[in-house]
C-alpha cells in the first residue's frame, strides 16, 4: 500500500472516532441547552413542513410541548435549586391530575415566546427538516417526540465525520506532499471539543460548508485555467456558506477577490474570451441564490440580512459609528478578556451545566495561550520565500480567519448593550467562537503550521505527528473530566433508554 493509501486509511479511522465521539456526547446531553436550541429546533420542525417563517413568529405549539416535556434545568440553575422530581415530565403519570395541570401551564408559557431566531439562513434548517420529515415518515419517529429530537441530532454525527475528510482535502492541497499536516489536520479536527456538534443549530454547517469553499478557492488558484465545472463549484459552494448564516459573509466576500482578480487580469491582457464562460457560472451560482435570499430576507424581516428583529428583540441597539471606539473593548485589558474568552468558546463551545461553563480551567488556558503561541509563528507562511500560487494560497489561509477574527470584533464594537443578557454593558465582547466556525479548517491549518514551525528542528515528522496525537488524547480526556456529570442526567438518552 503506498504511502497516500495509508493515510487515508488512518484518516478514516479518525472520522470514526470524530462520529463515534460526537455520537456519545450527544446522547448525554439533554434537551434543550442553553444556545438556544428550543429556537433551532422549532425552525427544523417549520421547515420540515414547508413553512419558512415570516418575521419572528412565537414557538409552535409543538415546540412548546417539547420544551414543556422535554427540557432539563440543568443548564442553568445551581444542583441545589433544582427541583428534585423522580422522574422528567416525558416519564410522568400523564393521568395524574397535578402533572397535566402543570405541564399544560408550562406549554402555554413556551407557547408566548418569540423565536427570534426566526430570520437565520434557511440551509440548515431544510436539510435537517428534511432529515426529520425522512425519520417521521419511515416510522423511526414521531413527531416532537424524543426519539424525533435525537433523530435530528445525530445527523450532526455525519456532518462531524465529512468535516474531518474534507480537512484531509483542504490539507493536501493547502499542503502538497507535507505528511506531518495531511495527518495533524483531521485528526485535530477529530478531538475538537466543540460542543457546537452537541446540539440542535445552524453553526454545525458553517465549517464544512466553508471548508467546500476554501478547497474550491485553493483549487482555482492553483489552476492555470480553471474549468466552467470549477467554477460552478465554487460559486455554489459559497452561496451555501451564506446560506448556513450570513455572518459567514465576510469570508465569502474574501473567497471572491481571487475570481476578481484573474478577470481584471485576463481582461487587461485580452484572453478573458476563455475565461468568459466559467466567470459567468461562477456568477451565477453565486451570486444569484444569494440575490433570492437577500429578497425574501427583505420581503418577510424587512431587511436584506434578516437581522434588525433580532437585534430589537434582544435589547441590543446600533451605535453611531462616531461612538465605536469609546469603549473599553480596545484597551489591553479588553482584548485580553476577549481573546480568552473568544478563543475558550472556539475550541469548546458555550454549553454550560448547572450555570458553570464545561471546560476545565487549565485546559481553558492552554487553548487560548497556545493559538497565540502556534498562530504568530504561522505568520511566517505570508513572508517566507514561495512559489507565487502557493503564497496565494498561504494569504487565502490567512486572512480565512483573521478577517472572521475583525468581524466579530466589529460587531462588539457596533452595539450598545444595555440591558441586554449578552453581550452586557459591562462586558461589550461577542465571545461567542462558533459565529466565527466557518473558519475552522483554516484556523486548525494555520495553528498546525505553527506548531511545525516551532518544532521544525525535528526532522521527524513521525515524533510530531506522535506529538499531536499525545495532545489528542490529553483533549480527549479532559473533554469527558469536563463533562462527566452530564452523563448522569436522568433527562439524557442514555436514562431514557434504560
Amino acid at each position: 500500500m503506498t504511502r497516500l493509501g495509508s493515510i487515508k486509511w488512518l484518516v478514516m479511522v479518525f472520522c470514526l472516532l470524530a462520529g463515534t465521539r460526537v455520537a456519545i456526547y450527544l446522547a448525554a446531553f439533554p434537551f434543550f441547552n442553553n444556545v438556544d436550541e428550543i429556537m433551532h429546533y422549532d425552525l427544523v420542525m417549520k421547515y420540515s413542513t414547508g413553512h419558512v417563517p415570516v418575521g419572528l413568529e412565537p414557538l409552535s405549539s409543538g415546540s412548546a410541548r417539547c420544551m414543556a416535556g422535554f427540557s432539563s434545568a440543568e443548564y442553568a440553575l445551581p444542583y441545589q435549586n433544582i427541583e428534585k422530581r423522580f422522574k422528567p415530565f416525558y416519564l410522568s403519570d400523564t393521568n395524574d391530575v397535578e402533572t397535566k395541570t402543570e405541564f399544560e401551564k408550562n406549554c402555554r408559557y413556551w407557547q408566548s415566546f418569540v423565536n427570534y431566531e426566526s430570520g437565520l439562513g434557511p440551509l440548515y434548517y431544510s436539510v435537517a427538516g428534511l432529515w426529520a420529515r425522512i425519520g417521521i415518515t419511515c416510522g423511526l419517529c414521531q413527531e416532537n417526540s424524543l426519539a424525533l429530537l435525537y433523530w435530528i441530532r445525530f445527523l450532526n454525527v455525519f456532518f462531524i465525520m465529512a468535516l474531518v475528510w474534507l480537512g484531509f482535502r483542504a490539507a493536501q492541497l493547502t499542503f502538497p506532499g507535507n505528511t506531518f499536516m495531511a495527518v495533524a489536520v483531521p485528526l485535530l479536527l477529530a478531538v475538537i471539543p466543540q460542543d457546537t456538534f452537541y446540539s440542535i443549530q445552524n453553526d454545525v454547517l458553517s465549517p464544512l460548508c466553508f471548508g467546500w469553499t476554501f478547497v474550491f478557492v485553493v483549487n482555482f488558484i492553483r489552476s492555470p485555467q480553471p474549468t466552467g465545472r470549477q467554477m460552478l463549484q465554487l460559486g455554489t459552494a459559497m452561496a451555501l456558506t451564506v446560506l448556513v448564516k450570513s455572518s459567514n459573509l465576510p469570508v465569502i466576500i474574501l473567497a471572491t477577490v481571487p475570481v476578481a482578480v484573474r478577470a481584471i487580469r485576463l481582461s487587461r491582457a485580452a484572453g478573458f474570451r476563455d475565461f468568459k464562460r466559467p466567470f459567468l457560472l461562477f456568477l451565477f451560482s453565486a451570486f444569484l441564490p444569494l440575490l433570492g435570499l437577500f429578497v425574501w430576507n427583505l420581503h418577510a424581516h424587512g431587511d436584506i440580512f434578516a437581522s434588525e428583529e433580532k437585534i430589537k428583540a434582544l435589547s441590543w441597539a446600533h451605535k453611531p459609528f462616531g461612538e465605536w471606539l469609546n469603549t473599553g473593548f480596545l484597551t489591553s485589558k479588553g482584548m485580553a478578556i476577549f481573546w480568552k474568552g473568544l478563543m475558550t468558546s472556539f475550541w469548546c463551545g458555550e454549553l454550560v451545566w448547572a450555570s458553570q461553563q464545561l471546560i476545565q480551567p487549565g485546559m481553558s488556558m492552554f487553548y487560548w495561550m497556545s493559538s497565540i503561541v502556534f498562530l504568530l509563528p504561522a505568520t511566517s507562511l505570508l513572508f517566507g520565500r514561495h512559489e507565487i500560487n502557493q503564497k496565494k494560497v498561504n494569504q487565502f489561509m490567512f486572512w480565512s480567519f483573521f478577517l472572521m477574527l475583525v468581524f466579530i470584533m466589529v460587531l462588539s464594537l457596533s452595539f450598545e448593550y444595555r440591558g441586554s443578557v449578552y453581550p452586557t454593558f459591562e462586558r461589550p465582547y461577542f465571545t461567542s467562537g462558533r459565529l466565527i466556525s466557518g473558519a475552522l479548517i483554516p484556523f486548525v491549518m494555520l495553528y498546525l503550521s505553527g506548531f511545525s514551525w516551532l518544532l521544525s528542528w525535528l526532522k521527524s515528522e513521525k515524533i510530531k505527528i506522535t506529538l499531536i496525537a499525545i495532545l489528542a488524547i490529553i483533549i480527549c480526556l479532559s473533554e469527558y473530566q469536563a463533562n462527566k456529570p452530564v452523563f448522569s442526567s436522568p433527562y439524557n438518552l442514555y436514562a431514557a433508554i434504560k
